[in-house]
């Protein structure tokens, strides 16, 4: 049944806090100063994703195929390159 009566809606929501780096007080995460101490908190920086080694070592071994230095040998158990001369 609904009543007629307007009732209050209350939503929860998460906050999430971070600890500020000066006085390890705890802000919201989206703080720019801090409330407590009043200082201006750092923008984070977004770390630069890392390329995998195997995928360097990808493209080096392209590099030298391409060039001729090797070739690729594909077998059962993965592909296996093959050596082709001296360096030029």
């Amino acid at each position: 049944m609904i009543n007629s009566k307007s009732e209050d809606i209350t939503f929860s929501r998460r906050i999430i806090v971070k600890k500020c780096p000066f006085c390890a007080e705890k802000i919201k995460n989206d703080a720019i100063v801090c409330r407590y101490c009043g200082k201006e908190i750092p923008k984070e920086e977004t770390p630069q994703p890392v390329e995998h080694p195997k995928n360097k070592l990808n493209k080096y071994l392209g590099v030298l195929e391409a060039a001729g230095q090797i070739e690729a040998v594909p077998e059962q158990r993965g592909i296996f390159y093959r050596y082709n001369g001296s360096p030029s």
